[in-house]
């Protein structure tokens, strides 16, 4: 695809306000907890432990985590998150993308 631009006279200036106003939002965190990025490998647990999906954790917080699995869209909204090695959480769905998945911890209890 061709694209032709035609600079005017002050689109330099323009253009260096408006990279710095991207990065100041950019800088921003609007979570109200602080993330972790981790890799780790964890299970998706539904239908009273009778299915299961293998998941990695991409990032982790006190309040939820980010995680990557095959046919993530055929997750139930509700469902419990084996951390490999680790707890084991009741969580629900924030977020659905074609390859992540955004969750909240309901509850933790022992593994």
């Amino acid at each position: 695809m061709n694209l032709c631009v035609i600079l005017l006279p002050g689109y330099r200036d323009f253009q260096a306000r408006l990279c710095a106003t991207r990065v100041s939002v950019m800088d921003v965190e609007r979570r109200r907890f602080e993330r972790k990025r981790v890799l780790r490998r964890g299970k998706i647990v539904f239908r009273n432990g009778h299915g299961a999906i293998d998941c990695v954790l991409l990032d982790i917080s006190a309040g939820g985590a980010r995680l990557r699995a095959p046919g993530i869209l055929a997750i139930p909204a509700q469902f419990e998150l084996r951390v490999e090695n680790g707890p084991t959480y009741d969580v629900a769905v924030c977020f659905r993308s074609p390859d992540t998945t955004g969750v909240r911890f309901l509850e933790a209890h022992a593994a």
